[in-house]
């Protein structure tokens, strides 16, 4: 992570902690709710569907979803790690 990543770090933890309030209220109170004309969406399921695509817009940015770090080339390097971690460890139980 580089400094220029911070902003877009903090607008991914709003929209997770957006997310998981609007989550918790449509838990408790329901998807339906009293509308005037009767029963209707509960409007914090806009909310919760915003804050879920800003969430996953971002997390893709970042390199958070496998799809994206394979874009960016991340899961080779982190793949190579892994096997030269695994490879030292049996050299060193020889």
């Amino acid at each position: 992570m580089r400094q220029s990543f911070v902003s877009s770090v903090e607008v991914y933890c709003e929209a997770v902690y957006i997310h998981a309030q609007a989550s918790a209220n449509i838990n408790q109170v329901g998807v339906l709710v009293k509308g005037q004309n009767g029963p209707m969406p509960n409007p914090l399921l806009r909310v919760q569907k915003d804050a879920a695509a800003t969430m996953l817009r971002y997390a893709d940015s970042l390199g958070l979803t496998p799809a994206a770090r394979i874009r960016l080339g991340l899961m080779e390097i982190t793949g190579m790690s892994l096997l030269s971690s695994i490879n030292s460890s049996i050299e060193g139980s020889k």
